[in-house]
This record gives C-alpha cells, sequence and structure tokens, in this order.
C-alpha cells in the first residue's frame, strides 16, 4: 500500500514537471514568436526610414525621366546585349539611376559655374553612357575640391599658385589632368637640388614680371584708347555745347526781331489810327464854329477846346480846324 501511494506521488510529480516543462517550452516559443516578430518589424521599419531618409529623394523618381532618354537608353542596352535580357534590364536601371543622379548632383565645395561647366565636359565627351557621366562629374568634382585647397609642404604659395595656373589654363575645365600635372610639377620642383630651386624660381619669376610686362602693356593700350574716347568724347560735348550757344543766339535773334516787327506794327496801327482819328477840316466862306461843329457831330466846347479856342473866336476862310473823331 505505502509503495503504491509512493508510485502515486512520483508520478503526480512526474507529471506536474511534466507540466511545468511544456510551460516553459510554451512560454519561450511565444516569446521567440514575440521576439521574431518584434524584430521583423524594427527591420522593415528601419528599412523603409533607410528608404525614405537616407536615400535621396531622386532615386524614387525614375517616372520623371523624359520619354526621349528612356527610349535611347534601351536602344543602347539592346545592341550591347541584344540576346541577353537580364543584363539589357541591369544596363538600363543602372543607365536610369546614373541619369537622375547626373541631373540632381550637387556639391556645397564646388561653384555653381565650376559644376556646371564640368556636367558640360562629362555630356561632351559621354553623351549616352550616363553612367561614365557620374563617374566623371564626381570624379572631376572631388579633385576640383582637392586643387582649391592643395597645399603642399615645401614649396611656396607662390609657386603653387603658378602651377595651378598654368595647369589650368593648358586643361581648362579638366580638373583630373591638372592634378596629375599639378602633382608632377611639384614632385619635381622637391626633388630639385638647392641651385635648381633657385633657376626654377627665377625662371618662374621671369614669367611673372613677362606676364606682369603684357599686362601693364595692355592696360596702358586700354588707357590710351579710354583717354582717346574720352577726348572725343568731349570735343564732341564742346561742339554740342558751341552749337546749342548758337541756336539759343539764332533764337534770341529771332525773338528781338520779332519783337521789333511786333511794335513797329503795333505803332504802325497805333499812328494809322491816330491819324484816321485825327482829321482838319478847312474853313470855307460863311461857316462859323457852330456850323462845323454840327457838320461833324462834336460839341462845340470839345471843338473849341481841341483847337484851343473860344466860341466867340473868329476864324477865317482857309483856316484849318482839328476835328478828332
Amino acid at each position: 500500500m505505502l509503495s503504491y501511494f509512493k508510485d502515486a506521488k512520483n508520478f503526480h510529480l512526474i507529471k506536474e514537471n511534466t507540466m511545468n516543462t511544456a510551460k516553459k517550452k510554451r512560454s519561450l516559443r511565444e516569446q521567440f514568436n514575440d521576439t521574431t516578430t518584434s524584430g521583423w518589424r524594427k527591420v522593415i521599419a528601419i528599412a523603409l526610414f533607410s528608404m525614405i531618409f537616407l536615400f535621396p529623394s531622386y532615386a524614387f523618381s525614375a517616372d520623371k525621366i523624359p520619354g526621349s532618354i528612356i527610349d535611347l537608353i534601351e536602344k543602347k542596352a539592346i545592341a550591347q546585349f541584344p540576346y541577353d535580357r537580364n543584363s539589357q534590364t541591369r544596363v538600363i536601371e543602372s543607365q536610369k539611376s546614373a541619369y537622375i543622379m547626373v541631373t540632381h548632383y550637387t556639391n556645397e565645395q564646388v561653384p555653381g559655374d565650376i559644376l556646371t561647366g564640368i556636367k558640360e565636359r562629362a555630356a561632351f565627351e559621354c553623351p549616352t553612357n550616363y553612367c561614365a557621366q557620374k563617374y566623371l562629374i564626381e570624379t572631376q568634382a572631388r579633385d576640383c575640391c582637392y586643387l582649391r585647397n592643395y597645399s603642399p609642404e615645401g614649396v611656396p604659395s607662390r609657386i603653387v599658385k603658378r602651377m595651378l595656373h598654368n595647369a589650368e589654363e593648358e586643361f581648362p575645365n579638366d580638373y583630373s589632368t591638372q592634378k596629375m600635372v599639378v602633382e608632377v610639377k611639384v614632385q619635381e620642383y622637391l626633388n630639385y637640388d638647392r641651385v635648381t630651386r633657385l633657376e626654377y624660381c627665377e625662371k618662374e619669376l621671369n614669367a611673372s614680371l613677362d606676364e606682369m610686362e603684357e599686362l601693364l602693356a595692355s592696360l596702358q593700350e586700354r588707357y590710351e584708347t579710354l583717354t582717346q574716347k574720352l577726348e572725343a568724347s568731349q570735343e564732341v560735348a564742346i561742339e554740342k555745347k558751341e552749337a546749342q550757344k548758337e541756336i539759343v543766339q539764332k533764337v534770341e535773334i529771332q525773338r528781338k526781331v520779332d519783337q521789333r516787327e511786333e511794335i513797329q506794327t503795333k505803332d504802325k496801327e497805333i499812328f494809322h489810327t491816330a491819324a484816321v482819328a485825327r482829321q482838319y477840316h478847312v474853313v470855307k466862306k460863311g461857316e462859323n464854329l457852330y456850323r462845323i461843329s454840327l457838320r461833324y457831330g462834336l460839341p462845340l466846347n470839345k471843338l473849341c477846346k481841341e483847337n484851343g479856342i473860344t466860341p466867340e473866336h473868329t476864324i477865317w476862310p482857309g483856316q484849318r480846324i482839328l476835328i478828332s473823331l
């Protein structure tokens, strides 16, 4: 009987242990599933975040590529891999992404005009290969930034500026070649001995002096040209001023002549009016002042006053009497 109870108790303990073990396994499985699910969620969230914020926005703007560019890219891919569809797809996608990158490429360390020149040169050298254009633009921009901040040790800044200037004149808008040429020149300069460096410096100084003389000559020529233009403009201004003076004098003379003619015309009109208004009557036999005043319709007192006589004054034939109408 005791052995039975002992076996039953052991069975019960074994059952409880088995159930506990199953519960632990189930809880661990649930935790694992939760952890796995949350982990996948984290991975998806990180991927979305990277796609939205880390990658440039133009990477998802393939629909903005012009149709003519897409047709050109596809034709070139088909011509390059006529029987390999996978290679065609790979080339087309790489060319599209390269075209978008070339179109939206910016670099804060490179000025806008220089970057425009780099893009134009890349488009000229590789007109339909946008992957090559992308490589050229990135390389040229990197080398441009390198040259703008280039200051090797052991070489005077004046010599470096001279080397950069010569390289830019010899290879315009080709900063990779400029970088290579300048680095070779710097290495040659550093390999020179002291005497050769002095000779090199003297040569560069003479070249700088020649350039300064040419610049001075051009400035002198420009100064002479500007002086001649200024003198010519001054002469023209003087001539214009004299012509204006002559015109003003002529206008003033004409004005005075017109005033004089107007005054003379007015005087003539006044004289004519006065002549018309002032008439004389020759006294005839049997006439007296009263009859004369009645004839011309003038008051007797006014007629006497204008002639300086009185009504009782005696007049005789042939005498002139002033009549004011």
